[in-house]
């Protein structure tokens, strides 16, 4: 029998509801005019967490509610725990922006959705939270790659309309922008609560 210990569960999806022309617009727009947010960015410009507030991006949270239903139907909640999305931001990244390693703190799951992306402009590198397992990585036995299990990281290429939903606590980074073409993503935090019956 295997067992499947500690698994670090991600979602990927495609999706096409949004109009993501229109979303560039608006995010190019706030980056004029808002100053940028330093936080795991190396140059680029980062909004400020407060987009949930903002009703021209209801359609993203929206789409995030619907994909966590399918994320949650995974985990085996109890009756009446729900989620909401508590901080949302715009990242625009230019030719040889990157965001550093980081995790996101004091919530249950994170997501990024990628509004504007051409080929190479960087990957979203997942890394292997179990310390012991990494530092144990022998890649001379193995044939490829095609287990996950046996990465010490874990790349998704993005696209336009892609969605990631991960557990907040899972390090990542994303590599630089090595075009002259914006990567415009919305990024945000969901906590979980029990709701009261």
């Amino acid at each position: 029998m295997q067992l499947f210990l500690f698994p670090a569960c991600v979602w990927d999806f495609d999706l096409e509801q949004l109009d993501n022309e229109k979303l560039s617009e608006i995010i190019l727009e706030k980056e004029k005019t808002d100053s940028t947010v330093q936080i795991s960015n190396v140059g680029g410009w980062q909004s400020n967490g407060s987009l949930h507030l903002d009703k021209r991006f209801n359609g993203v949270m929206n789409l995030v509610k619907e994909n966590l239903l399918i994320v949650c139907s995974s985990q085996n909640y109890k009756k009446g725990v729900t989620f909401a999305i508590n901080n949302m931001w715009a990242s625009v990244n230019r030719y040889r922006d990157l965001n550093m390693k980081h995790l996101h703190g004091g919530s249950d799951w994170s997501w990024a959705y990628y509004v504007a992306v051409s080929k190479d402009s960087g990957g979203f590198v997942f890394c292997d939270p179990r310390v012991r397992r990494v530092t144990n990585q022998k890649e001379e036995f193995l044939k490829n790659f095609d287990n996950p299990s046996q990465h010490g990281e874990f790349k998704i290429v993005p696209n336009v309309g892609k969605l990631i939903i991960f557990p907040s606590y899972l390090e990542h980074y994303v590599e630089p922008n090595l075009t002259k073409q914006p990567r415009i993503s919305i990024s945000g935090n969901i906590y979980g609560f029990i709701k009261d019956e």
